[in-house]
């Protein structure tokens, strides 16, 4: 299994948001959105080359700084 960004796996020739799209079951426009809002999301490639997306979000209160 391995584990990029998603601006990182869309950074790799022959990687398209379209493609990715098709592979993970949801639209073009979608990842478009994905890559403009600066979430942070990994793009999870299994052994058998199956692509699905995961989000990392921090829960709770944030610490004033």
């Amino acid at each position: 299994m391995k584990r990029y960004t998603l601006q990182d796996y869309l950074a790799v020739d022959g990687h398209t948001q379209t493609g990715l799209a098709k592979a993970v079951g949801v639209t073009q426009g979608a990842i478009n959105q994905m890559v403009k809002s600066g979430r942070q999301i990994f793009v999870i490639q299994s052994d058998d080359d199956s692509l699905k997306l995961e989000e990392v979000r921090r829960l709770g209160k944030e610490d004033a700084a």
